[in-house]
């Protein structure tokens, strides 16, 4: 395989570093989801798909900050261009889909949930709904079924 550009030792990491990146069960499922667009020009890739996409994750569930990606990351912005980019096909949404559905079939359960719970103790009142109150608990204005 030829060095790609940006392929350097510091920008090489081990899978499974962090709790937060995907496993290879989980890759195999998902990877098409983050191909580049077909007949796409310009320079080759500079980052490994797998690991922009084990960067987006991480910053996504640790709720941190794009700035301060660990180092064992490709750049900041390297990987919150790409997260702009799939973002826009949905690719993190499709992505949620295939893995509950990989993980519901794993549990013994039907891929697609067969019912939904909804909590709606407080609801939003409609501006013709005449006085509503104020649950200070959830601050929401509206009413609630305790009234």
């Amino acid at each position: 395989m030829a060095k790609r550009h940006g392929d350097t030792a510091a920008h090489r990491r081990e899978t499974g570093q962090y709790s937060t990146d995907l496993t290879d069960t989980e890759w195999s499922l998902v990877a098409d989801l983050f191909e580049r667009p077909g007949g796409s020009r310009g320079a080759p890739a500079c980052y490994e798909r797998r690991h922009l996409v084990d960067a987006c994750c991480y910053v996504l569930r640790t709720g941190g900050s794009w700035r301060l990606l660990p180092s064992s990351f490709a750049p900041w912005q390297a990987v919150y261009k790409a997260f702009m980019r799939w973002v826009e096909v949905d690719a993190f949404e499709q992505m949620q889909d295939r893995l509950r559905q990989q993980w519901r079939t794993r549990m013994g359960g039907a891929a697609q949930p067969s019912a939904a719970v909804i909590d709606a103790q407080s609801n939003r009142a409609s501006p013709q709904g005449g006085d509503c109150g104020y649950d200070a608990g959830k601050k929401v204005k509206g009413r609630t079924w305790l009234e």
